[in-house]
This record gives C-alpha cells, sequence and structure tokens, in this order.
C-alpha cells in the first residue's frame, strides 16, 4: 500500500520570529503549559551516558542543534564532565539570552564532527525538503552517538497531550524518518543512534 502523503502545516515564518520569548514561556518555562519537564532531560542524558559507556564511546564534543533553553545541554554536561558542548539555535531571543551560535540544523557546519549530536523537538518544523536537508546535514556532522527526536504524525494522534504540543508542525509518519536514518545511523531504541562510520558492532536484536 502507497504511504500517504505526509500532513503539512502552514510554512513557518521567520523562525527567529516564531521562537521568541512567549514561545519559550509557554513551551519551556511556565509549569502549566510546558511540554517536558527539566528533569526529564537529565534522565535522557543519563541513557546516553549509560550507552557510551556500554560502547566505550568517548564523549568530548557534544553539539545540540536546537539548544532551546539550554536543559539538555546542562544535563549532558553533568554526564560528561570536561566534554566541550556548543549550543545552536536559529532562535533570536535564545542566542541572547542563552549565548548559542546563531545557525540552522540545515546551515550549521563544522569541518570537525561531533562524538555526540542531539536534535531534540526541531526537525518537525521543517518542509519536507529542509527536512531531508537537515538529515544530512546531521549526518555529516556525527561521527559517534546521536540522540534524535521528533513529533510524527503517530504521536501527535495517539501519544502526545495535544494541549502542551505545538500543533503548528510537518506532521511526518515515522517511517519518513526512519528510512532517512538509516542510511547513515544504527538505532538501538529509545531515541539513541550510532553512526555506521563509528563502526560500533552490534548484535542482532540490538538493533533494527
Amino acid at each position: 500500500m502507497a504511504e500517504k502523503p505526509a500532513r503539512q502545516a502552514a510554512p513557518a515564518t521567520d523562525p527567529s520570529a516564531k521562537f521568541d520569548e512567549s514561545y519559550f514561556q509557554r513551551f519551556y518555562f511556565s509549569k502549566r503549559t510546558r511540554a517536558v519537564a527539566p528533569l526529564e532531560y537529565l534522565a535522557r542524558a543519563r541513557l546516553l551516558g549509560a550507552y557510551a559507556a556500554l560502547h566505550d564511546l568517548k564523549i568530548k564534543r557534544i553539539l545540540d542543534l536546537g539548544a532551546g533553553a539550554g536543559y539538555f545541554l546542562r544535563a549532558l554536561d553533568a554526564v560528561f564532565p570536561g566534554a566541550r558542548c556548543v549550543g545552536v539555535e536559529v532562535s533570536d531571543y535564545a542566542c541572547s539570552r542563552y549565548g548559542w551560535r546563531k545557525s540552522s540544523v540545515t546551515e550549521f557546519h563544522d569541518p570537525r564532527p561531533y562524538d555526540l549530536v542531539v536534535c531534540h523537538d526541531v526537525i518537525q518544523y521543517l518542509d519536507n525538503q529542509e527536512a531531508a536537508r537537515a538529515l544530512q546535514n546531521i549526518s555529516s556532522l556525527s561521527r559517534g552517538m546521536l540522540y534524535f527526536m521528533a513529533l510524527t504524525r503517530e504521536d501527535w494522534e495517539q501519544n502526545c497531550d495535544q494541549t502542551r504540543t505545538d500543533s503548528a508542525v510537518y506532521k511526518r509518519p515515522a517511517k519518513w524518518y526512519r528510512e532517512r536514518l538509516k542510511q547513515d545511523f544504527q538505532r538501538v531504541g529509545s531515541g539513541v543512534y550510532l553512526a555506521r562510520r563509528a563502526g560500533v558492532p552490534l548484535f542482532a536484536l540490538d538493533s533494527d
């Protein structure tokens, strides 16, 4: 059966305008409306620490594409002490407040790939063409572990709290992401991927 076309949201306006102080107040700071509590990022960071230890991956350089309010990077800094952490954001507000590098997931470039790349709840704001470009760029920036999450069509319909989740996104099926990620990454679960070029051998039941 042919895959149904992804449901497309209205194209976003200038990202710097969309991701302003009011956006952060609603989805990050307000306990009543925020999508994720800060302590949840620490649990995810600890998960990544466990995967790195399991596969003897040395995490010295960390990149967060869409660093937001910095919750994830601060948690990763605690789990990987001594690692150099770089935060990238399109939001003028977040860059001004937290000191992130102003760039996007499609445009950020570094000649040296990172040991751990994080891209959490970013790609759903891009149309199909831009999202595909972003995934290619993530691949070029990754030489070890990737933590990747994006709101999918299935999650919107079945899993997320729609009152706390931004609906003005492109709701693509999970299959769309998996097909593109598997070219350069091995999925090991819970949002964790290993770059194929890292050469980490995985048992058959550890990946798909």
